[in-house]
């Protein structure tokens, strides 16, 4: 057995510890590369899903609600009274008008400054109260002699508090014939008496215009309905940019707006939710809605675009403040024919 030096005793004790060094390091390395369980994963960069796409709502169009006049109580006969123009005046459902004035006009046979200027001489005039009137037919002159003349005209106004306001309404006659005393037209002899009944309308195209547009979208024209007309105006922006609706809102898209009553109408009726649908046709910068019912209302709008998407609007009686919702009032006329002022909305974004 040979003896190693103490020098060559070290060397090798040095050797054999730098080899198990590097054994053990190099099955740690492959233990590593190979993912042993008894280690820590590698970490990694976790991968972003995609995000979720919105979901877009779409609700149905309204279609315009089509303006149904209130049917009217049937009213049992009256017997005529020699001179007289008799009648009665009513709200739909048969209650009577508590105070109305009354007018006939018509010819006795008489040549005098109203007739001699083409216009209809007036034969009596007077008030009805609780519903009933009568007037007696005077000469066209002087109004001191009874005759028997021919009436081509009986108009009545009635007088209502509303809202706050005073109407002076013109009533509807029941029989449906317009004034004037031409074929088709009414007209009779006040001799054997006369009977004209009246009804208070808040919609419906007036007799005298029958001949007229009856269009309740885009009929500029509301004066030939009982029901009040909105001017509508697009061109409002309450931004920098000046987006108005006119200059923004895509072909073929739909404006829906909505009236909610905010109680009974000005003829004691409660209708539901009236909805009006105007399509955009080419740069529209008002949209007229005619013949909506008298009454107070909360009005809203929307845009429904061609994809169906829904975009609520804004808007106000002024151009200021706009809101979600605005109230609707049809102000009184002060005018000698009574009837109500229309109503300008202007709408936004």
């Amino acid at each position: 057995m040979r003896i190693l030096s103490p020098t060559q005793n070290i060397v090798s004790r040095l050797v054999g510890c730098s080899l198990l060094l590097f054994l053990l390091g190099n099955s740690s390395i492959n233990a590593y590369a190979q993912g042993d369980d008894d280690d820590d994963p590698i970490p990694t960069k976790p991968v972003a899903k995609p995000a979720a796409k919105p979901t877009v709502t779409k609700r149905p169009v309204l279609t315009s609600t089509p303006t149904v006049a209130a049917k009217v109580k049937k009213l049992p006969p009256l017997a005529r009274r020699r001179g007289y123009v008799i009648g009665r005046a009513i709200f739909p459902d048969g209650r009577p008008i508590p105070e109305f004035d009354i007018s006939v006009l018509g010819y006795d046979g008489q040549v005098n400054i109203f007739s001699s200027q083409g216009a209809t001489p007036s034969l009596g005039w007077g008030k009805g109260k609780n519903g009933r009137y009568a007037i007696r037919t005077m000469d066209t002159f002087q109004h001191k002699k009874p005759v028997n003349g021919l009436v081509v005209s009986v108009q009545a106004y009635a007088n209502l508090k509303y809202g706050g306001q005073i109407y002076k309404m013109p009533l509807y006659p029941i029989d449906g014939l317009r004034d004037g005393g031409g074929k088709g037209e009414f007209k009779a002899n006040s001799g054997p008496g006369i009977v004209r009944d009246f009804v208070l309308k808040v919609s419906g195209l007036k007799p005298q215009f029958k001949a007229f547009d009856k269009s309740e979208i885009g009929n500029e024209n509301g004066y030939v309905f009982y029901g009040g007309q909105l001017t509508i105006s697009l061109s409002e922006s309450d931004d920098k940019e000046y987006t108005t609706l006119q200059r923004t809102a895509l072909p073929s898209s739909k404006f829906t707006f909505t009236f909610t009553p905010q109680g009974p109408l000005l003829d004691g009726s409660r209708p539901q939710p009236i909805h009006r649908v105007a399509t955009v046709k080419g740069a529209n910068y008002y949209i007229y809605l005619s013949n909506i019912p008298l009454g107070i209302y909360s009005m809203t709008a929307t845009l429904t675009n061609p994809d169906g998407t829904v975009v609520p609007l804004r808007l106000n009686t002024k151009r200021e403040n706009y809101a979600s919702s605005t109230k609707i009032q049809f102000d009184a006329s002060p005018s000698i024919l009574g009837g109500v002022y229309g109503v300008n909305v202007y709408l936004v974004r």
